[in-house]
Parts: structure tokens; C-alpha cells; sequence
């Protein structure tokens, strides 16, 4: 129900095959070198508790599919991302910078 990929020198987009792991609870993508942007297939993780995506180069905006397992009835409680500078994010609970600070929101 883990899946810890942190600092792995992973490169590209996140794969489809990612969404297909529908019995995760934790996703950490962090420390990597990840790029575009952040796909809507993570919505099908809907047992996803804790998501890290920062320190990657993805982009653009956080899809609102994602967002949605952020409501009250969704089970993500920590969604970590570059969305100071890199990814805009509403729904994110931290924001994080290349320097390496992350702040909660």
C-alpha cells in the first residue's frame, strides 16, 4: 500500500501505469527529476492518503481530479508539490521551493 520512489534519479512523465495502483495509501515521487505535468490518472488512486510529489520538474496546474481527493469525503490528507513556483495548487497542504523549504498552507 506503498509505493516509495524518493530520490531515484526518475526521469519523464509519471507513468500511466501509476494510476493503475489502485490500493495505494502512500505515493512519494519527491527527490526526483520527474516532468510535465501532474497527470489526471493519480485521481484513480482514491485510498491515497499521502502524496509527494515536490523537488521534480513538473508543471502546469495541479488537475482538479486530484483535487477532488482532497474534499471532505476523500481520503488525501497531505499533498505535497513545487507549487510555489513551478505547479499551482489549490488543494495542496504544503508548498515546497527548490531551496529545499516546504510551508504549509
Amino acid at each position: 500500500q506503498t509505493l516509495a520512489l524518493y530520490v531515484n534519479e526518475l526521469s519523464g512523465p509519471i507513468p500511466t501505469e501509476v494510476g493503475r495502483l489502485t490500493n495505494l495509501k502512500h505515493l512519494s515521487l519527491s527527490r526526483n527529476r520527474l516532468s510535465g505535468q501532474v497527470p489526471t490518472h493519480l485521481s484513480n488512486l482514491s485510498q491515497l492518503e499521502l502524496l509527494y510529489l515536490q523537488f521534480n520538474d513538473l508543471t502546469g496546474t495541479m488537475p482538479e481530479e486530484v483535487c477532488r481527493l482532497r474534499t471532505p469525503n476523500g481520503a488525501l490528507w497531505l499533498l505535497y508539490a513545487d507549487c510555489k513556483e513551478e505547479v499551482q495548487c489549490e488543494c495542496c497542504t504544503d508548498c515546497c521551493v527548490d531551496s529545499g523549504d516546504c510551508t504549509e498552507v
